[in-house]
């Protein structure tokens, strides 16, 4: 009986997944057509429909009341179809309107139930950690510098050193032709760091940014990184340089910088599209998009925060 029965399952689950993409791309075309508006620039949001066991459709709520009204139209057209839906699914729909074009997502699952309970886990990000903390290793950069440096040679000591962590814990100081403190630097002297972890996409690469405060503390050999080094930033960049440059990253355009583009980004799918060149050369900002659209095809792909959404993702070289 159980080969019949398993037979039987299969069966069914070929039968049945073809009629419901089928159905899908019939919602979706429709929804398209309701929502495709070429007046809206950066409007967006997004909508979770759960259709549970008994076939009771409900929806996430709204956070004010333009997405309000957005919601109740996705969900009069979704109930057209949702008699035909499978049951216990969770559909997810972004929407959002990019320089009048309008991006749409929709991605449909099975809800995983346990205890009858829906359990969800939101994503993190974690900076990456010295062992011992960070004044440890701020400390340990104070002395290698007391014991290596010839003060009358250097001329500015307030640059700012940037200190990239790699995906294994490695420590490199990014080669600033202008700070006259990081040829003097060895990195052999420092411990390996726990990398930094970006949501769902695992390790990635992080840039710290710290200055000296006062060059007397480290003529003197007084190793107090509370009083000589100033913590300026931390910010992920992309696991593999450009030109031997680290490419940040972020989900809203930054003003800093000296060549800016952005893509528009389906995580779902790790589809980039519609790139632009908002700032700096035009020659190196289609070389950093060529580059970034290679990086997005690999294995892990670009960073990813949020697995469903579209959105416009901005990619820049500071130097």
């Amino acid at each position: 009986m159980k080969p019949l029965l398993i037979i039987a399952q299969l069966l069914f689950c070929f039968a049945v997944y073809p009629q419901q993409d089928s159905l899908i791309k019939e919602l979706d075309k429709q929804v398209i057509s309701e929502f495709n508006d070429s007046l809206l620039v950066n409007y967006r949001f997004s909508a979770g429909i759960t259709i549970d066991k008994e076939g009771i459709v409900s929806m996430d709520s709204a956070t004010d009341l333009w997405e309000r009204n957005q919601k109740e139209k996705l969900l009069k057209i979704f109930k057209d179809y949702s008699n035909k839906l499978l049951k216990n699914h969770l559909h997810h729909f972004s929407f959002i309107w990019d320089y009048g074009k309008l991006h749409f997502s929709h991605s449909y699952s099975e809800i995983d139930t346990v205890d009858n309970k829906i359990y969800s886990f939101g994503p993190h990000e974690y900076f990456p950690s010295y062992k011992g903390g960070m004044n440890i290793f701020l400390n340990k950069l104070i002395s290698a510098l007391h014991q290596n440096i010839d003060s009358t040679q250097i001329k500015n000591w307030y640059d700012p050193i940037e200190i990239l962590v790699d995906t294994k814990g490695g420590t490199r100081f990014l080669n600033n032709k202008d700070n006259e403190l990081i040829p003097i630097l060895d990195t052999l002297i420092f411990d390996k760091w726990m990398p930094a972890i970006y949501y769902a996409s695992g390790l990635i690469n992080t840039v710290i940014k710290i200055k000296i405060l006062d060059k007397n503390w480290i003529l003197n050999n007084k190793i107090d990184a509370n009083y000589n080094m100033q913590f300026l930033s931390y910010a992920f960049v992309l696991n593999e340089f450009f030109k031997d440059k680290p490419v940040y990253f972020s989900n809203s355009p930054k003003n800093n910088g000296k060549t800016l583009i952005s893509m528009m980004v389906d995580h779902s799918n790790n589809k980039l599209s519609d790139p632009l060149i908002h700032k700096g050369d035009p020659i190196e900002g289609k070389e950093l998009i060529e580059f970034v659209l290679k990086l997005s095809n690999n294995e892990r792909g670009i960073p990813n925060e949020d697995f469903y959404n579209f959105h416009r993702m901005y990619f820049y070289l500071e130097n």
